[in-house]
C-alpha cells in the first residue's frame, strides 16, 4: 500500500513538473501579445532595457486580484510573454507564499521574524520571486521565464561595471 501511495504521488509531480507556468490567466514563454490583449486592456509603457521586449500595464481592476496596485507585463522581442511584475500589500505575504509553495519548489528562503522577506520559487524554466521589503508596505510577486533572467542578470553585471568605471575614472584611477 505503501508503495501505491509512493508511485501516485510521483505521477503528480511529475505531471506537475512539466505543465506550464500561468498566472493571471497568462502563460509564460507562450502567451503572445495579442492573446494577452485579448484578455486584458494593454497599456504599452516601453521598451525593456535588458530584453527590448515591449511592456504593457494593466488595470488593477480589470485584473481582479484582491489588493493588487500594478501589474506589468514584459514580452520578448517576438512577442511571447517573459516576465509579470505584481505589487501586493506586504500583509499578503505569508498566504501567497503558501500557495507558491505547495505549487512550485522553493529553491531559497530569506523569511526572519523582522527584516526583508524574499522567497524563490521554481519550475522548468521558469523563476518566481516574492519580495518584501522591511520597511514598505508592499511586496513584488514576479515571474519570469530563465532567458529573462539571464539578460537581466548581464545587462545589471555591465551597468554595475560600467558605474565602477566611471568612478575609477573620476578619482583618476585608470
Amino acid at each position: 500500500m505503501r508503495f501505491h501511495y509512493l508511485g501516485l504521488a510521483a505521477a503528480l509531480f511529475s505531471a506537475v513538473s512539466f505543465a506550464d507556468v500561468s498566472a493571471f490567466k497568462l502563460t509564460l514563454g507562450k502567451t503572445t501579445v495579442d492573446e494577452a490583449k485579448a484578455t486584458y486592456s494593454l497599456n504599452p509603457v516601453g521598451y525593456n532595457l535588458y530584453s527590448n521586449g515591449p511592456m504593457f500595464e494593466v488595470s488593477p481592476q480589470e485584473v481582479g486580484f484582491d489588493g493588487l496596485k500594478k501589474f506589468i507585463a514584459i514580452f520578448s522581442p517576438s512577442g511571447e510573454l517573459d516576465v509579470i511584475v505584481a505589487t501586493l500589500p506586504k500583509h499578503q505575504f505569508d498566504s501567497i507564499h503558501q500557495m507558491l509553495a505547495q505549487r512550485y519548489s522553493v529553491t531559497s528562503a530569506q523569511l526572519p521574524f523582522v527584516g526583508n522577506k524574499l522567497v524563490k520559487y521554481a519550475q522548468d524554466d521558469i523563476g518566481i520571486s516574492l519580495e518584501s521589503p522591511h520597511m514598505s508596505f508592499d511586496m513584488t510577486l514576479a515571474y519570469a521565464t530563465n532567458t529573462f533572467q539571464q539578460q537581466y542578470d548581464e545587462g545589471l553585471a555591465r551597468k554595475q561595471q560600467a558605474e565602477q568605471a566611471a568612478k575609477a575614472e573620476a578619482l583618476g584611477a585608470l
